[in-house]
């Protein structure tokens, strides 16, 4: 490997076959290039075509054996990751060449986690509340473009994962024909990182499922929702 002429490469690669190499690091500036002085990440395991090949102590890996002119699809197995750390660029698809090497840096984001609850009142019993429940989803938005969609749970706890840092709005929207809205119907969220190198956790976005008159289309709360959410 002219390239790299210091490489470790198997005695058994055949000149036919060819490999993908680089670097598992934390992109901290996030424009995807590995920059003197970002933390590498060892032991991090990259799939190719769901073979694992794992990072050293350097952060190197190297994933080879792999035939000519074959697209082969490259991502990181996210359980050998830190949970709260992700692969900036997710799957690749990389077309490789005959006896040669392709430099593939893996650029790895700290993301965050968003938690709330949507709570009941007695307006509801416990059947009409989870009914309602499974009729509501909550959007996560940034700059008005969505970024997650997801459902709650039962018992109206939800959690949206691989949040980045950012400016969000979060949106509870009801899908069935009832006159039902949210105490909160939308929630602004600054994710803001104290370290760059850990996520956090942003909890206590709260709603309350409320009956409302069709006419009311205020997203503002009253002081007696607020008091239901600050005694939960």
């Amino acid at each position: 490997d002219l390239s790299n002429p210091t490489r470790k490469i198997k005695r058994n690669i055949s000149l036919n076959s060819s490999w993908i190499y680089g670097k598992v690091f934390l992109d901290r500036n996030g424009n995807g290039i590995y920059d003197e002085g970002e933390r590498v990440l060892p032991d991090v395991a990259v799939t190719v075509n769901n073979r694992r090949f794992y990072s050293d102590k350097d952060g190197d890996y190297v994933a080879e054996g792999f035939y000519s002119n074959k697209e082969v699809i490259l991502d990181v197995d996210r359980r050998t990751l830190d949970p709260m750390m992700k692969n900036s660029k997710g799957d690749l698809k990389i077309k490789t060449r005959k006896s040669s090497g392709a430099k593939i840096d893996v650029p790895v984001e700290t993301v965050s986690m968003i938690m709330g609850n949507i709570w009941n009142t007695e307006e509801f019993t416990e059947r009409e509340f989870i009914r309602h429940i499974s009729l509501t989803t909550i959007l996560l938005e940034k700059d008005g473009k969505l970024v997650k969609e997801v459902d709650p749970e039962f018992d109206g706890m939800f959690f949206i994962e691989d949040v980045t840092p950012g400016n969000y709005t979060l949106r509870f929207e009801y899908l069935g024909d009832a006159n039902i809205g949210f105490s909160n119907k939308t929630i602004p969220i600054n994710v803001v990182l104290q370290n760059p190198e850990e996520g956090e956790y942003f909890e206590g976005n709260d709603t309350v499922l409320m009956l409302v008159d069709e006419k009311d289309s205020s997203d503002e709360t009253s002081d007696e929702v607020e008091d239901m959410i600050s005694n939960y």
